[in-house]
């Protein structure tokens, strides 16, 4: 075989071609160069965007960790944290009019350095307050008395000791009891889908009467949740 190619190339080469036969051959020849040429270098392309798809997944992968739980919109946890306040067996491990005594304990167990309470929510009176865990990540609630707290009341003598066991009906009412509350919620920004931009708070709608109001500040997201109007939950944290 090798004898008959060498011969048939001896053969045409010893053949004289006309210019344009000659010149079509070579246009043919670059034709075949330039198309081996894109081919190689649309398997670069393509290998290329595989390498950085990869390397986006894998520094995904790195900074969230193999195992990290997904994340989860404000809306969700709010409602999860309405449905736990809802059960009528719920317990607050700690209870106390107290604010720095809620947020004290709070930080001993992971809940952010800089506890920021809006400014006319500090000066309600405070219940208690809970860590809870959703989809893997712990958040940080402090409930709040929208009402004015009874006169009277001896110092050092808790207001209404018989709510040391709360429970909190679906319409955002203490069960057997007509003191309404506000739950201030905290968690981390990175366990949101989508957190609320810098500024005022944002107020959206919950299930039934409830009304959530969210904002950010710093790498925290907080959300305050209250069977309230939007205006008067809007007031309540205003100039957060």
């Amino acid at each position: 075989m090798d004898d008959l190619k060498a011969q048939l190339r001896r053969h045409y080469q010893g053949q004289p071609l006309p210019d344009d036969r000659v010149q079509e051959i070579l246009a043919l020849g670059r034709a075949a160069e330039e198309a081996r040429a894109s081919r190689a270098w649309w398997r670069l392309a393509v290998a290329a965007a595989v390498l950085l798809g990869l390397g986006i997944y894998g520094a995904a992968t790195y900074f969230r960790g193999p195992d990290s739980p997904p994340r989860i919109a404000v809306q969700s946890l709010a409602n999860t944290v309405v449905n736990y306040l809802s059960d009528p067996t719920h317990q607050l491990p700690v209870v106390s009019t107290d604010h720095g005594v809620l947020m004290e304990w709070l930080r001993k167990r992971g809940g952010p350095a800089n506890f920021e309470v809006p400014p006319a929510m500090v000066r309600l009176s405070s219940l208690g307050c809970q860590v809870l865990e959703v989809q893997g990540r712990k958040v940080y609630i402090i409930c709040f008395f929208l009402d004015v707290p009874q006169a009277n009341v001896p110092a050092g003598v808790m207001p209404e000791k018989k709510m040391m066991i709360v429970a909190v009906g679906p319409d955002g009412q203490i069960m057997k009891k007509t003191r309404p509350l506000v739950h201030l919620i905290v968690a981390p920004k990175a366990m949101f889908s989508a957190s609320p931009r810098l500024g005022d708070p944002v107020v959206l709608p919950l299930d039934g009467a409830w009304n959530l109001a969210t904002w950010v500040r710093g790498d925290q997201v907080y959300t305050a949740v209250a069977v309230l109007p939007a205006g008067k939950l809007a007031d309540l944290v205003a100039g957060s």
